[in-house]
């Protein structure tokens, strides 16, 4: 399932702030759970490290709390 961790990381490189935002914003409210779904969430959470996003409100253990939508302010994710 590494492949899985590369591919996804190689996805979100190619994506513009927004697009990286979205992708996070779709995972809010979806309940479903599988080991994909954790690489994605795992490679999204670096691509964000990556970028330098402040990502504090949340995150916590190198997680992401995926109950609320963001959005980017410089380089802030706000909780909507």
């Amino acid at each position: 399932m590494q492949t899985k961790y590369t591919e996804f990381s190689e996805i979100f490189t190619k994506l513009s702030d927004d697009e990286l935002i979205e992708s996070f914003n779709k995972e809010v409210g979806n309940k479903g759970w599988v080991s994909a779904r954790g690489y994605y969430l795992v490679a999204l959470h670096s691509e964000f490290t990556t970028r330098g996003f402040d990502i504090s409100k949340i995150s916590y253990d190198d997680r992401f709390s995926i109950k609320h939508r963001i959005r980017l302010i410089g380089k802030k994710a706000i909780i909507m």
